[in-house]
């Protein structure tokens, strides 16, 4: 048992020092940058990510996607309930040919809707919301043709409310920030040279 508590503590200690030597590298977006588009469900936003250069190569930790919204309830009923917010891969490129179901409904997006990202948000104003992208990134690493950017929005779960992306972040000029967390391709530090 001695033994084996040691080589657990021993491999606990090389996954953390192997994350202090991680390196990461930042896309912030304006949102200028950001296509913004009305559906049956409010407003849902295009986003396009580029995958750093630094990343290429690299083993892919962790990638992290930020950015605010306020989030409204449909009505006095649904302020009880909060309205689902996620990230969603395009699956193809968004055309916005074609309307939706009414006038001035932009036509949906294709996307991937069974994600991990999609969590219920408190209703209010200015609420951060930060997310793990990794499994969608990962994708566009492996098969950089199948990246035809993001969605967020309000796109699945119970009809209850809307959320509207902040033009940005607290303390920043940008609308939308994502962090690639990498290491060399097995897993030891990046000497400057990498």
């Amino acid at each position: 048992m001695k033994k084996r508590t040691i080589m657990l503590g021993a491999c606990a200690f090389l996954a953390l020092g192997g994350l202090a030597h991680a390196k990461n590298a930042t896309v912030s977006i304006p949102i200028g940058a950001v296509e913004v588009k009305s559906g049956e469900r409010g407003n849902f936003y295009i986003v396009s990510v580029s995958i750093p250069n630094d990343v290429a190569g690299k083993r892919l930790d962790r990638v992290l996607i930020e950015f605010a919204v306020d989030a409204t309830p449909t009505s006095l009923e649904d302020s009880v309930a909060s309205p689902a917010v996620g990230v969603f891969p395009l699956t193809q490129t968004y055309a916005g040919e074609g309307i939706g179901g009414a006038p001035g409904i932009d036509a949906s997006p294709v996307i991937e809707s069974a994600v991990p990202s999609v969590r219920p948000l408190m209703t209010g104003e200015n609420r951060l919301v930060r997310m793990d992208i990794t499994t969608i990134v990962r994708g566009w690493v492996a098969n950089p043709s199948s990246n035809h950017g993001l969605v967020i929005g309000s796109l699945t779960g119970p009809e209850v409310g809307t959320v509207t992306l902040k033009d940005e972040l607290p303390r920043s000029d940008n609308a939308v920030r994502v962090r690639f967390f990498y290491q060399n391709r097995f897993g030891g530090p990046i000497s400057s040279s990498e």
